[in-house]
Order: C-alpha cells, then structure tokens, then sequence
C-alpha cells in the first residue's frame, strides 16, 4: 500500500453524497465548505502520537480512531457546537504489518463517523517511518454569537460536572496491567471510558443561555477548571465529596470520594461548566432529559487576585486541600 492506494481503497469509500461534494472526491488539495445562514463555524484540532497518547503496537488502530474521533467531538461538545465535518490526517507505515494497522484504524473511522453523522471532508496522508501519528481538524457550526468559551464565568456561579471523574485513569491502569479487577463487567466499563469516551454532544446547546463559561476534562476536573477560572479571572472552590464517581471507579478506589492522584489524570472528556444559581432548575431538566447525572461541585467565590488560587479542593470539614494539583501537560508531568 502507499498514500494514493490508501485514499483510494480506504477514505474514498467513507465519504457520504454530501461529503463527496464538500470534499471534491478527494481528487483536489482542497475542499468547499458549505454555506451556513445564521450559524459561525467552530474549528478544533487534535493529534495524537503513538507511545504517548496509545501504545505501540498492531492492535491499537481501532482504538487510535476512536479516541481521535471522541476526544476531538468533546471540544465541540463543550462550545455548545454541532459537528459537521473533519479533515483526517495520517502518518502511518506502509508495510505489511503497517496496513494491517492502517485498515483496522480506516475501518472503526468509518463507524465513528457514521455514529456521530461526520462528514469526512479531506486532509493528508505520510509514511512516517518510526512512531505513528494520527491527526482531525474537526468543523462545527454553532448558532450566531452563541459559542460557549471559558471566560465568563462570574461571582457566585454555581459549578457543574456531567458523568462521572476517574472512571479512564483506572481504564487505562487496568489496560497497563497496574491494576487487576475480578469482575468482568467493572474492567469493561472502565476501560471503555479510556478507550472510547462519550462526547458529550447537544448538552450545552440545550443549556443556552444558562451556561457561563465551559471547558471538557481532558488534562484534569482540577486542571480544566483552572482553565476557566484563569481565564474568566475568578477564583472557585471545588468540594471534594461532590465530585461524582461511578460505581466501577469506587469498588476499584474502595473510598467514597476520588482520589486525588485520580483527580490528576484526565481523559474523562466530560464538561464541565458554570452557570447562575438561577438555572439550577433548568439544568436538573436538562439532565433528566439526556439521562446524564449532572452534579453542582462548587462555586465561583471570588475575583481572582495574588493572594488566592484560581481553584481551591475544599474537604469535608471547609479546609483546603494542599498541596495544588497540577493536571496533564505535554513536556511537564502529571
């Protein structure tokens, strides 16, 4: 296989009638967006490196695809965005233990793309002779000025978290082999929270006005939170007992509140968001709605100034938790 068969044999044939259209076949360098009357595009962009962000191996194409579809859908998830179409691209090898992997990687792309009504629209393939990459530039569109970001957050916001938190981390350590569960059941839910999150799509767009600011838990809750409380200059406090956990993720813990080194990890892709106390009513509807568990955890306290933390983990008994949490950054640590 090489670059031109792989587009031929493998992408042409994920392209729907409309998708055919926008992206000119996957003949030309370029595609042809679509008009949207009332709507502003949203765009994100997400990559991911073999041996950092999936194990090396021939049997993690499927999974490699499934990740990069979902965890590129959640930052649309969490601007309130619809997802209309993407651009892929692909650093693979092109052996024969490298298509095996590329077909495996095409063939889930093909479901997730049918499951969330994505549109493949174009984007690029390369050998890349040692690690595999795999890149999306993901397009949504979102109602005109309605686009949620993380800066407007305000004094007294209440803060909310959808799902539940640390279900992936112990996904992942399962998958590592640092972790062993007896039940069948525990193991697959967690490690399908790792390997194939759910975006948390149409969420927030049914919460219009009501949310504030909104950022999906992908380095850390703590973490992510600080984005939005940087960002909207405030500082909030988190209570740690609120912080849902799952059933699968407390008979792994066996504690009732999760974990700080859990609270570190990341890869939940759920929203977490403010919004008025006001709302609260509306919310519960809404959640009922999308049969989500949405849980308020905290709330905004203050502005932000030198002399406070931008997110502050409040115990059982009011203290501070210390010392801060820092979440996932590339080139950093955990």
């Amino acid at each position: 296989m090489d670059e031109f068969t792989l587009i031929k044999d493998l992408l042409r044939p994920l392209l729907t009638d409309e998708g055919a259209s926008v992206a000119r076949g996957l003949a030309d360098d370029a595609a042809v967006l679509p008009e949207q009357a009332g709507r502003n595009w949203v765009v994100s962009k997400d990559m991911l490196v073999e041996g950092v962000h999936f194990p090396k191996g021939s049997d993690w194409g499927p999974v490699a695809a499934s990740r990069l579809i979902r965890t590129n859908l959640s930052d649309l998830a969490a601007m309130g965005a619809r997802p209309e179409g993407c651009f892929l691209g692909l650093g693979v090898h092109f052996d024969a233990e490298g298509t095996r992997w590329t077909r495996e990687f095409v063939r889930r792309l093909g479901s997730e793309l049918v499951t969330f009504g994505l549109g493949l629209w174009g984007g690029d393939t390369v050998r890349s002779p040692d690690a595999r990459f795999v890149s999306l530039t993901i397009l949504g569109t979102v109602s005109t000025g309605n686009a949620i970001g993380r800066s407007g957050a305000e004094v007294d916001d209440d803060v909310y978290v959808t799902g539940s938190i640390g279900d992936a981390a112990y996904g992942l350590q399962l998958l590592a082999g640092q972790r062993e569960v007896e039940s069948r059941e525990v193991k697959t839910f967690l490690v399908d929270r790792y390997q194939m999150p759910t975006p948390r799509l149409g969420l927030l767009a049914a919460l219009t006005p009501h949310v504030r600011a909104a950022v999906d838990v992908s380095d850390g809750l703590l973490a992510d939170l600080g984005h939005i409380a940087t960002a909207s200059h405030v500082s909030l406090n988190v209570e740690w007992s609120r912080i849902p956990q799952s059933a699968a993720a407390r008979h792994i813990s066996g504690q009732n509140q999760v974990p700080i080194s859990v609270l570190t990890h990341g890869d939940d892709y759920e929203i977490a968001f403010t919004a008025p106390p006001s709302a609260a009513d509306e919310i519960l509807r809404v959640s009922e709605r999308f049969s989500l568990k949405i849980s308020r955890i905290g709330r905004v306290v203050r502005k932000l100034s030198p002399d406070h933390e931008p997110v502050n983990l409040i115990d059982e008994t009011g203290q501070i938790v210390t010392p801060p949490v820092a979440g996932f950054r590339h080139g950093g640590i955990k």
